[in-house]
């Protein structure tokens, strides 16, 4: 299957809001990021949030500690949220939370992303993960036909946060990154990848950041927050006598529309 023209979007959004970000739920699901990728996480978590979730199913895909869940389940008390990890070890955050008499709507699942038999066909109204597709993009094929069957028409499957590699600098950096840490499954994502995924899907759009301020993830704490913010209205600048620039940007999140 072949996607139609224009059927992709891409570009460097501008932070919608900052509120997400104040919230100590959400500072814990983005705690051990730069700060300086602070606009990805406040388009990101608004993005999850951009439509009201009450009464509505959700799914976070590799889940890891879980906080992110955690979070949305705050956020989002009347909805029923499924966290997903493929590790016994995996939903510390949501067993501490339990404990603590919170987030009583989330429930945690050791499962793999792509192989989910107790999820219904058309029954979810969000799939999301945070820094999780680059780990399944060994088989996106299968993450887009899981990720489709069970959401519902009009649902949305978004991934934040995740590496962009049309960029040759920033694979490089990367490409030593993983070697020095032996990271075995650490995958660039590409257009193609986003396309491959989309083709049963009717929208993407792929927001990208960090075009020129890549080199402010070597700063700690908060000292290239306020930087971050110059870059990124530096790229959406850019953007604009570019139109290829958001695929060289470092990182991106992904929505894409059923």
């Amino acid at each position: 299957m072949i996607n139609e023209p224009g059927k992709l979007s891409s570009s460097f959004p501008k932070p919608e809001n900052s509120a997400f970000l104040r919230l100590v739920a959400f500072k814990m699901a983005a705690a051990h990021y730069p700060a300086s990728d602070f606009p990805l996480f406040s388009c990101g978590y608004t993005e999850l949030c951009r439509e009201n979730l009450s009464g509505k199913s959700v799914v976070e895909l590799a889940c890891g500690r879980g906080d992110l869940a955690v979070a949305l389940a705050e956020q989002c008390p009347d909805a029923k949220i499924l966290a997903v990890d493929r590790y016994l070890d995996a939903g510390s955050a949501i067993r501490a939370a339990h404990s603590a008499g919170k987030a009583k709507n989330l429930e945690y699942l050791c499962s793999d992303a792509v192989n989910l038999p107790v999820i219904p066909d058309s029954s979810v109204d969000l799939v999301f993960g945070q820094a999780a597709l680059h780990h399944l993009a060994n088989d996106v094929s299968a993450v887009r036909n899981e990720s489709h069957r069970i959401l519902k028409p009009g649902g949305r499957l978004v991934f934040l946060f995740e590496p962009l590699g049309h960029n040759w600098f920033v694979s490089c950096v990367r490409a030593i990154q993983v070697s020095r840490q032996e990271m075995g499954d650490e995958s660039n994502l590409f257009f193609s990848t986003f396309d491959e995924i989309g083709q049963t899907f009717a929208k993407i759009e792929v927001q990208s950041f960090n075009l020129t301020g890549y080199f402010l993830k070597a700063f700690k704490g908060k000292s290239g927050l306020s930087l971050a913010r110059f870059c990124n209205k530096l790229d959406r600048a850019i953007s604009r006598f570019w139109t290829n620039a958001p695929k060289f940007g470092a990182n991106a999140n992904i929505i894409f529309w059923k």
